[in-house]
């Protein structure tokens, strides 16, 4: 009976967490949010591939929507604040072929491996995955930040011809 539920609670974290999420992003930086979305979503991953009982399937759901969920958003956020003005289209365009190209193959390939390692075996496997772009995403990305003082509602925010935000 629980896993009927699986997305409705997949969808409720993501639509909780996605404000809260969205201005720790604005207030701190990306990597104050990206760092636990990757550990969120491996640990929702090992737990549905340990899930024994309704409640663990739905704690794996919850677990799962508010790592991927965050994952999703804030990497779309990253792929548009590291580009140009002038290519934020094409940034936006990539980054969702991208995860359509992911989300429509990956099922497939995965499936071939589910008769080797089985479902648990599998999503244990995804997390291991997800741990590892944990350190890509550092590598790449995540060790060039600075950690920036955040904005005060009192302060006025102007964005400038490059599409990033000054304080006047």
């Amino acid at each position: 009976d629980a896993g009927s539920f699986f997305f409705i609670v997949y969808s409720v974290a993501i639509l909780i967490s996605r404000p809260l999420t969205g201005r720790l992003f604005d207030s701190k930086n990306e990597n104050f949010v990206m760092y636990p979305a990757f550990v969120l979503f491996a640990i929702g991953l090992v737990t549905l591939g340990q899930a024994h009982q309704g409640l663990i399937l739905l704690a794996s759901a919850a677990l799962v929507g508010l790592g991927f969920g965050t994952f999703l958003s804030s990497g779309q956020a990253i792929a548009v604040k590291s580009s140009p003005s002038h290519r934020i289209g094409l940034a936006t365009s990539t980054f969702l072929a991208i995860t359509d190209t992911g989300v429509g193959i990956g099922p497939f390939l995965l499936g071939i491996l589910v008769p080797v390692v089985g479902f648990r075996g599998l999503y244990k496997g995804m997390a291991c995955v997800v741990l590892v772009s944990m350190g890509l995403y550092y590598f790449l990305h995540g060790r060039k930040i600075v950690q920036t003082e955040p904005v005060n509602a009192s302060d006025e925010v102007v964005v400038d011809e490059s599409g990033l935000y000054a304080e006047e």
